[in-house]
């Protein structure tokens, strides 16, 4: 018999292996709809697909199967919602706790973290208050809470695989002027900290003149600017078309959905493009794109 638990094991393992249900059905030579249907137990493969599908994950058919009597006992199901409610109701070491232990059950690195929970948990907020099941005061709690546990949890990761920055990787990020919105362009600092960058994030608010001494101090390879609203384009504009003559080789990425690329000059052509924060990371791994600007939603 089947134990019922298969599609949860399966889930579990291709978790721990870091595997998406993409490249699961790829080396198993079927679709990313059938694992899915594998994982919530509306199929189960049998005979060679399911001893392909236990090797792959790392274990045993028996232990994919239920029938080990020393088969490892599933994580408790972390769920988003519940980390919101703990941000919104309990000391913020209760929150870091649930986050702590989902990452540990689920091998989540810190920028998993950033993508399947942060930035979904900072949408539902949104949500909420649109609703007005908040009031701004709790939007601005959860904010200053999301943002010391990206400190947590960056730190954690850098002491772990000891990472030191690279001098001469250097990376600048900000918001456009009269930005409100930071958290997402603090992921993304946080990002290039975990692949060795040497980061400086000036926030919001940063007058013309010091952002052009900060450019001829630190030389940063990339500079980065965060924009959410539409009514900030003209600001954002006015800096990019200041900063002409002063940008060279810097590899600028402009960020949000406030930007439409059409107030205000630009400064050549050396200019990224993406539309989330995975794609922000996926243009950071792989360097070069034939997108050239780069957008990530707040």
């Amino acid at each position: 018999m089947v134990n019922r638990d298969f599609g949860k094991k399966v889930h579990y393992y291709r978790k721990r292996a870091r595997i998406t249900q993409g490249e699961l059905g790829r080396q198993l030579g079927l679709s990313q709809v059938t694992i899915a249907h594998y994982e919530t137990g509306r199929r189960f493969p049998k005979g060679k697909p399911l001893r392909e599908l236990a090797q792959i994950l790392g274990v045993s058919v028996d232990t994919l199967l239920g029938v080990e009597t020393d088969a490892p006992s599933l994580p408790r199901e972390f769920r988003v919602e519940e980390l919101l409610d703990l941000l919104l109701e309990q000391p913020l070491e209760k929150g870091w706790q649930y986050l702590r232990t989902g990452r540990s059950e689920n091998s989540w690195t810190a920028e998993d973290v950033f993508v399947h929970v942060l930035v979904p948990l900072m949408a539902m907020v949104g949500d909420r208050w649109a609703r007005r099941e908040l009031i701004i005061s709790q939007e601005h709690v959860v904010s200053e809470k999301v943002r010391t546990l990206i400190d947590l949890l960056v730190t954690e990761e850098m002491e772990k695989r000891r990472i030191v920055p690279d001098k001469n990787r250097r990376w600048m990020g900000l918001c456009a002027p009269s930005e409100q919105h930071e958290l997402v362009l603090y992921m993304c600092c946080q990002i290039m900290k975990l692949r060795g960058w040497d980061v400086r994030y000036l926030g919001m608010g940063v007058p013309l003149q010091d952002l052009r001494q900060m450019l001829g101090l630190y030389k940063p390879e990339m500079l980065v600017f965060s924009i959410t609203m539409r009514e900030n384009q003209n600001g954002l504009g006015a800096y990019l078309e200041a900063l002409k003559g002063q940008l060279g080789n810097i590899r600028l990425l402009i960020g949000g959905r406030g930007w439409d690329g059409e107030s205000g000059g630009t400064p050549g052509e050396n200019i990224d493009y993406a539309d989330t924060i995975e794609s922000y990371i996926a243009l950071v791994d792989k360097g070069e794109t034939d997108e050239r600007v780069v957008h990530y939603e707040e």
